[in-house]
C-alpha cells in the first residue's frame, strides 16, 4: 500500500500548499497537527492540511516531512476552515496565516503540554519604585511592570520584547531580586468562565446617541459620533452592537490598522 501524501501549509510568503511524504515513525498524520519539515536549505514548521493519496508531484520528488509534533491535532476542522477562508478572503499565503493561529512556542515547534517559566514579582519587586528604576534601566521598568499586570506570571511568549532585550531584562531582574520564575503548562486555551465587569453608567449623551442609533435599527442610517479620547464613544458602539445580537441580526466593526 503507497505511503500517504502530506498536504502543508508552510509559514512562506507563497500562496500554496507543499506536498511532503511522512515521517519514517511517529503519530499517524491528520490534518490540524503541526509536522516540521524541510523547506530549501531550512526547516519549518507546519501544519499539515490534508491527507491524501495524489500529488501534482511524482511521489520521487518529493521531500520527507521530518517529524510530525502532535499526537493530536491542535486545530480542529472548524478552525481549519475559518483560517482557509481568512487566508482567501485576504490573499494571504495560507500558511503564514496558520502561522499566526499559534502561540510563538508552537509555531517553533515546542510541546504544547511542556512546563514553561512564568516569571512573578517578589515582595521586593512589587516595593519597587519604576519611575526611578525607568530613569536607570527603562527596559528593566517596562518588563517589571508587564510582570506586575501578569497575576498569573508572565511567560517570554506574551511579549513583544527581541529575546536579546528579554534575556538581558530578565537576567537583570533576577540579580536584584525583583522577579522570580515559577514553572507552568503552557495553556492554548483559557477554559476559566470569567464573570464580565458590570458596564460603566451612561451619562444622559451616551443614553440619547443609542436611542437615536437604535431608531434606526433595520433601516439604513448613517451616524458620526464626536467626541474626545475617553469620552466613552466605545460604550456607544458596544451598546449598539448589543441590541443588535438581541434583535437576531450582526454587527461588523470596522478599525484602523
Amino acid at each position: 500500500m503507497a505511503e500517504p501524501i502530506l498536504r502543508v501549509a508552510v509559514p512562506a510568503p507563497l500562496m500554496r500548499r507543499f506536498d511532503y511524504l511522512p515521517p519514517v515513525d511517529g503519530p499517524a498524520p491528520a490534518p490540524g497537527q503541526r509536522v516540521r519539515v524541510p523547506f530549501g536549505r531550512s526547516q519549518h514548521v507546519g501544519v499539515i492540511t490534508a491527507v491524501t493519496d495524489d500529488s501534482a508531484l511524482p511521489r520521487e520528488r518529493l521531500r520527507r516531512a521530518l517529524e510530525i509534533l502532535d499526537v493530536q491535532p491542535l486545530l480542529d476542522d472548524a478552525l481549519r476552515e475559518l483560517l482557509d477562508w481568512a487566508a482567501g478572503y485576504y490573499h494571504h499565503p495560507l500558511g503564514e496565516v496558520y502561522a499566526a493561529a499559534l502561540p510563538v512556542a508552537l509555531r517553533r515547534g515546542s510541546d504544547p503540554t511542556a512546563p514553561q517559566s512564568r516569571w512573578f514579582a517578589t515582595d521586593t519587586g512589587q516595593q519597587t519604585d519604576l519611575e526611578a528604576l525607568g530613569r536607570r534601566a527603562p527596559l528593566q521598568a517596562r518588563l517589571l511592570q508587564s510582570i506586575l499586570d501578569a497575576p498569573d506570571g508572565l511567560t517570554r511568549d506574551a511579549t513583544d520584547l527581541p529575546a536579546a532585550s528579554w534575556r538581558r531584562g530578565i537576567t537583570a531582574l533576577t540579580d536584584k531580586g525583583l522577579i522570580e520564575p515559577r514553572t507552568g503548562d503552557v495553556q492554548l486555551h483559557d477554559s476559566a468562565v470569567h464573570e464580565p465587569d458590570a458596564p460603566p453608567v451612561l451619562n444622559s449623551a451616551q443614553t440619547k446617541a443609542i436611542a437615536t442609533i437604535n431608531r434606526q435599527s433595520g433601516h439604513y442610517g448613517a451616524f458620526l459620533l464626536e467626541g474626545v479620547t475617553g469620552s466613552g464613544k466605545t460604550e456607544i458602539y458596544l451598546h449598539c452592537i448589543q441590541q443588535q445580537l438581541t434583535d437576531n441580526r450582526q454587527s461588523l466593526v470596522l478599525v484602523p490598522e
